[in-house]
C-alpha cells in the first residue's frame, strides 16, 4: 500500500522515495535508494523530478510512472539463456 503522503502537483500525484521502497518491500523487492535514484536519473521512471540541486536532494517520483517501471523490469543479473 502506498501512504497518504505522495503529493499532487499540477494533477500528477507523486511519491517521495521513502514511499517507493515501502511500495517495493510490500511485494517482496528490496530496492535500494540509490538504485530508484541511479533509474530515475537515467530516465527510467519518466517524469520523476529532484527536487533542489545538491548531491543529497530528494527525488520525487510519479506514482504512475513508478508503478509501471517497477512492474516492467527485468529481473537482476544476467539473462538466462533459452533451455531448449
Amino acid at each position: 500500500m502506498i501512504s497518504d503522503m505522495a503529493i499532487e502537483i499540477d494533477g500528477v500525484e507523486y511519491l517521495f522515495m521513502a514511499d517507493a521502497l515501502v511500495f517495493a518491500g510490500e511485494r517482496g523487492d528490496a530496492l535500494s535508494a540509490s538504485y530508484v535514484a541511479r533509474c530515475a536519473r537515467d530516465g527510467r521512471i519518466a517524469g520523476a523530478k529532484k527536487i533542489g540541486g545538491s548531491k543529497s536532494a530528494p527525488w520525487l517520483l510519479p506514482k504512475e510512472s513508478f508503478v509501471e517501471w517497477f512492474n516492467s523490469r527485468r529481473e537482476p543479473g544476467r539473462p538466462k539463456e533459452d533451455q531448449d
